[in-house]
C-alpha cells in the first residue's frame, strides 16, 4: 500500500554526516555523470545542489544541534566532558585524555 512521506528523520546523524552527504552531491559536478535522461536529471541534481545549501547552512551554524539517536538533546562537549571528569572522580580514576581528541562532529 502506498504511503506519504513528508520527512525523512535524521535522528542519530551528525553533522559530518550530513558534510559527506553534501560532499558525494558536489562531487557529481566536478566528474560529470549522469543517469537516465539528462535534462531530467540535471533538474533533480540542481534540487539536490539547493539541498546541499540548506544542509551547509545548517553545518556550518556553531548553535545547530541535531537529535540523538535516544531523542534526548545533544550534550555539548564541554557538559560532556564534565560528566566524564565527575565519574573519574567519583570512581577514583581520572583519564587524562578525555576530551582531547579533536575530531570534529
Amino acid at each position: 500500500m502506498a504511503h506519504t512521506v513528508d520527512s525523512i528523520s535524521i535522528r542519530g546523524l551528525r553533522k559530518t554526516h550530513l558534510l559527506q552527504l553534501v560532499r558525494y552531491i558536489q562531487n557529481r559536478d566536478n566528474e560529470g555523470w549522469y543517469y537516465g535522461q539528462r535534462d531530467q536529471f540535471e533538474r533533480r541534481h540542481a534540487d539536490l545542489l539547493a539541498l546541499a545549501d540548506r544542509i551547509k547552512a545548517i553545518v556550518n551554524d556553531p548553535d545547530a544541534r541535531l537529535p540523538n539517536t535516544t531523542g534526548e538533546r545533544p550534550k555539548t562537549r564541554s557538559e560532556d566532558s564534565m560528566k566524564k571528569t565527575t565519574e573519574a572522580r567519583v570512581s577514583g580514576t581520572l583519564d587524562p585524555f578525555v576530551g582531547q581528541s579533536g575530531g570534529c562532529e
